[in-house]
């Protein structure tokens, strides 16, 4: 039996994005007849039928709670085959992402990858890592089969050091399309190393690592001039924990990938002129997604008005915008109809937005395709703004995901929200604070919440927060779409936890009282073992 699982799973490895292999094991698994395999094989078929469906298609919300409700009785048994599946995640029925001990990556990956596909390792355990173990774990050949590969920081102090490299260095990443590093203490030996490594220079996507100078000091990034080997092959770069600075961006823009990227997540650090200027001029047009990120000090001005144009004439399908005060030209300038952008996702997280910004969203024709809306984090923004981009004639029509976390909602923002435009809607993250609860109980019955696959409610922090209620619980535990329900600072009030407690719709709820250090950071255990409930657990 152990060798037909291995076979399929090894056909799965070869052809990972063919569905037909895994539908092949899902016929497996049902052949063996006991519980947890029956509904192993129902998981399987669910998760591709949902993935092969579109965004806003109506049956999402079925088949993402039935997906929730298998994993939720069964990913105990599913995960505990090994304990190297004790932080896993599932993508099309198979454990294919692993956080695991490079020591447990070592002497368990036969089985691991006999078990399940993985092609996805977040490695830790580098802080006491000894060069003989890095260098044994570099020679199995087993790395062969992942794609994406994190380096797992471990907290303040505990950088992942200069042997690293020896990994790195392996000749065994033939299939590497991802790397994912966030912080290294390397000395200038390494860095060199590091630059120069095949595991570098084949990466697709790669996340720049942060270079922690003390006790070392391994220069910047490319300051000898660059590899011999550039690194062509490289089309998604995230630099988030660096500041525009040009002494990076020029060696980067000088080689050869640079003007093949489609993908770039930049942090513009303290924002003056001299950095908004330096990406202004640098940014490739082969872009397709960007992301942005203000500092505490934006200047704005001429240069920024400038950086906005250079931006809306580049074909961007995603743009995301953080704690960026725009002004209303900035934003005419990314929508109007000179602009090239085709926005699917965008975000204007903390942007102050007002009025002006408002009409410019609601009337652009850009934003017809838009399926993931990001307003979160625009508190002190008028309720009257929220009001008129929900008067436009397109967004309710084409988002499937909408985030209004941290914003706050007039009467006919929550009105619109009520009616049947949100069509395609299945994903909302809405705080409540300074909505009446009897407003909020008309909300929960309308037609836009009859369709929601997952909610997630913030009471807030004010004065002003709204709480879940034991009428308002009741009426959440009784929408027929719902498959995930998230609710933040939750007031200590037992007939709403037991009426949350006691429904099994939805599918999967995750509450959190109003005693958390820290809002939004979660315990990944308890979070479904799926990437779109993980953003931000690890790297």
């Amino acid at each position: 039996m152990f060798s037909d699982r291995t076979a399929l799973i090894a056909a799965i490895l070869a052809n990972p994005e063919e569905d037909t292999p895994r539908l092949a094991c899902a016929d497996w698994f049902e052949e063996q007849g006991d519980e947890a395999s029956v509904a192993r094989a129902a998981f399987i078929r669910t998760q591709i039928e949902r993935e092969n469906l579109e965004p806003g298609d109506l049956r999402q919300g079925e088949l993402h709670a039935r997906e929730l409700r298998l994993l939720k009785q069964y990913a105990k048994v599913w995960c505990g085959s090994h304990f190297v599946f004790s932080k896993a995640r599932f993508r099309r029925g198979f454990i294919e992402y692993v956080h695991l001990h490079m020591r447990h990556f070592l002497f368990h990956r036969r089985q691991m990858l006999a078990l399940e596909p993985v092609r996805d390792v977040s490695l830790t355990g580098w802080m006491r890592a000894t060069d003989d173990l890095v260098q044994r774990v570099a020679a199995c050949e087993e790395w062969k089969h992942i794609e994406t590969l994190r380096i797992h920081h471990q907290g303040p102090h505990k950088s992942p050091r200069s042997n690293l490299v020896l990994l790195l260095e392996s000749p065994h990443f033939t299939r590497l399309r991802s790397l994912r590093v966030p912080m290294l203490a390397l000395n200038a030996d390494a860095r060199r190393r590091f630059e120069r490594s095949p595991a570098v220079r084949s990466v697709r996507e790669l996340t720049l690592p942060h270079l922690d100078t003390y006790p070392d000091d391994p220069g910047h990034w490319l300051s000898d001039g660059g590899p011999l080997e550039p690194w062509e092959n490289l089309r998604s770069l995230r630099l988030r924990e660096y500041w525009v600075r040009p002494e990076l961006l020029t060696p980067l823009s000088e080689m050869p990938f640079w003007n093949e990227l489609t993908e770039l997540d930049i942090s513009l650090g303290w924002s003056r002129a001299d950095q908004i200027d330096a990406l202004r001029s640098r940014l490739p047009n082969s872009l397709r997604c960007l992301r942005l990120t203000g500092g505490e000090q934006w200047e704005g001005g001429e240069v920024a008005g400038l950086l906005f144009r250079r931006i809306g004439g580049l074909p961007l399908r995603k743009l995301h915008l953080h704690n960026m005060p725009l002004t209303a030209d900035e934003l005419r300038s990314l929508l109007d109809q000179s602009s090239r952008c085709e926005l699917q996702e965008l975000t204007l997280s903390r942007c102050g937005l007002t009025q002006e910004h408002a009409w410019i969203i609601a009337e652009s024709d850009r934003l017809r395709g838009v399926q993931v809306l990001d307003l979160s984090g625009n508190w002190d923004t008028s309720q009257s703004v929220i009001d008129t981009i929900f008067a436009s004639d397109y967004l309710p029509e084409s988002v499937t995901r909408l985030n209004l976390l941290g914003t706050r909602l007039g009467g006919g923002a929550v009105a619109t929200l009520a009616s049947d435009k949100w069509s395609s809607l299945r994903m909302l993250e809405l705080t409540g604070e300074g909505i009446p609860e009897a407003v909020l109980r008309h909300l929960f019955r309308s037609t836009t919440f009859q369709r929601l696959a997952t909610f997630v409610y913030d009471s807030g922090f004010r004065g002003e927060a709204t709480p879940i209620t034991p009428l308002l619980a009741s009426a959440l535990v009784q929408l027929p779409n719902l498959a995930s329900l998230r609710i933040e600072n939750l007031v200590d009030d037992p007939d709403v936890t037991d009426t949350l407690a006691a429904s099994e719709s939805p599918a999967w709820t995750m509450v959190y009282g109003d005693d958390r250090d820290v809002a939004g950071v979660f315990h990944p255990s308890n979070l479904p073992p799926l990437d779109e409930y993980q953003t931000g657990a690890d790297q």
